[in-house]
C-alpha cells in the first residue's frame, strides 16, 4: 500500500472515532446547504444593487477537505483579504466541517463546484474578472475530497480543468493550496489565467494539521499582499520568501511555491491594479 493510501486510511480512521458529522445526503444536511447557499445569493444580489461597477470581481472560495480546520481558515482568510480591496466581489464560498465544528459553509460537493462556477459564468459580464482559490490535501495531480467522514474520489487536473473551463474567456487567478500542487499547472494552464500553488509538483506543502488556523501558502499570500498596485511577481517572490523563512525555522524540507502567468496576462506580473479595481 502506497504512503498516500496508508494517509488516507488513517485521517478517515481518525475522523470516524472523532464523531459523525452532518452529510450532504441527509434531509439535515440538505436543508442547511441550500439555505446557506441562498443566503450567499442574497448577499450578492445586494452589493450588487449597492455598489454597481463596470468591472466586477467574482471569488469562488473553495475547501475540499474536512480533515482540518486550517482549510475552513484558508477559505475564510481568502475572502476577507479580498474585500479589504474590494468590499463589493461577488463572493461563492464552501467548505467541508471538520469533526467537531458546525457547518458554517456550503459544502464543497463536486455538485456544488459545478453550481457555483455556472453562476459565476451567468452572472460575468466582459471585463469582469475571476478569483479561484482552492485548498485541500494534495498529492501529485490530484487534491483530497473527504466530507462528513466519507473520502470521495480525489479530483484530478483533468477534472479541475474541465470544472473552471467555463470561465477560460475571463482574465483569471487561480490559487491552489495543497502538497505537490505544482503538478495541477499544466492542466489549469489557459491564455488568460495566472496560477500560484503551494508547492512544487514533488514538494510537500505545511500547516494542514488538525488544529491549523491556515495553510503556509494561504498565509504567506495574504501576509505579503500589500496592495492593489502589487504585481505577481512582487506578491509571489515576498510571500514564498516569508514562506521559505518558516520552513527553515521548523526545519521543514522547502516546498517551493510555484507561479505560472498565461501570455495573455503578462502586465500583471508588474502590477495587479486592473485585475483588483474596475
Amino acid at each position: 500500500m502506497r504512503f498516500f493510501d496508508l494517509r488516507y486510511l488513517l485521517c478517515v480512521c481518525l475522523l470516524v472515532l472523532s464523531g459523525c458529522a452532518i452529510s450532504p445526503q441527509s434531509e439535515e444536511g440538505k436543508q442547511l446547504h441550500e439555505s446557506m447557499w441562498q443566503a450567499q445569493r442574497e448577499r450578492n444580489a445586494q452589493v450588487l444593487q449597492q455598489n454597481p461597477r463596470p468591472s466586477r470581481l467574482l471569488v469562488l472560495a473553495v475547501g475540499l477537505s474536512d480533515e482540518t480546520k486550517a482549510f475552513p481558515g484558508d477559505v475564510i482568510g481568502t475572502v476577507q483579504g479580498v474585500r479589504a480591496i474590494r468590499p463589493d466581489a461577488l463572493v461563492w464560498q464552501m467548505w467541508n466541517a471538520p469533526a467537531g465544528e458546525k457547518l458554517a459553509a456550503p459544502f464543497a460537493t463536486l455538485e456544488a463546484l459545478t453550481r457555483a462556477v455556472a453562476e459565476m459564468r451567468e452572472a460575468a459580464r466582459p471585463g469582469d474578472r475571476m478569483l479561484v482559490m482552492i485548498t485541500s490535501h494534495g498529492y501529485k495531480d490530484l487534491l483530497s475530497h473527504v466530507i462528513a467522514n466519507r473520502v470521495y474520489p480525489p479530483l484530478r487536473g483533468a477534472q479541475l480543468r474541465e470544472l473552471l473551463q467555463p470561465l477560460a474567456e475571463w482574465e483569471t487567478g487561480v490559487i491552489v493550496s495543497a502538497c505537490f500542487s505544482g503538478s495541477l499547472i499544466p492542466a489549469l494552464q489557459q491564455p488568460r489565467r495566472w496560477i500560484m500553488t503551494a508547492a512544487a509538483a514533488d514538494r510537500s506543502s505545511y500547516g494542514c494539521q488538525f488544529h491549523g488556523k491556515q495553510t503556509y501558502f494561504i498565509q504567506g499570500l495574504l501576509g505579503a499582499l500589500a496592495g492593489p498596485d502589487m504585481g505577481l511577481d512582487a506578491w509571489y517572490k515576498l510571500a514564498a520568501e516569508r514562506i521559505r523563512q518558516g520552513e527553515d525555522q521548523a526545519k521543514l524540507t522547502p516546498s517551493l511555491p510555484q507561479m505560472w502567468v498565461g501570455p495573455e496576462l503578462q502586465a500583471y506580473r508588474q502590477s495587479l491594479k486592473t485585475f483588483w479595481l474596475p
